[in-house]
């Protein structure tokens, strides 16, 4: 196999996990209050960077389901600014690298 062959198949496999938290945090979304979820995973990302620093493959990793989380949670953030302020700041976090499938 080669290089790029071997670089092809590692972006479709982040791809695919990508989705696959995407579509779990959409289903917890779904079943419990997205703004929490939003909260706790932001929690979790923060606390991951503390403790074991800066990873890049990770936070594109955390991307979309934090996306997913706040896209769920702008019906609970009508009478709450800083949930408002929150969710505006994950979703204009888009970076280039983002896939855009």
């Amino acid at each position: 196999m080669t290089n790029e062959e071997l670089l092809m198949e590692l972006e479709n496999l982040v791809i695919a996990i990508e989705d696959t938290f995407t579509a779990i945090t959409g289903a917890i979304c779904e079943n419990t209050s997205p703004s929490r979820t939003l909260k706790n995973l932001l929690a979790a990302e923060t606390a991951l960077n503390v403790n074991h620093g800066p990873n890049e493959w990770r936070d594109r990793l955390f991307r979309s389901p934090l996306k997913i989380a706040a896209l769920k949670s702008r019906a609970q953030a009508v009478n709450d600014p800083e949930l408002q302020s929150l969710i505006s700041s994950v979703l204009s976090g888009k970076t280039e690298d983002d896939p855009t499938h």
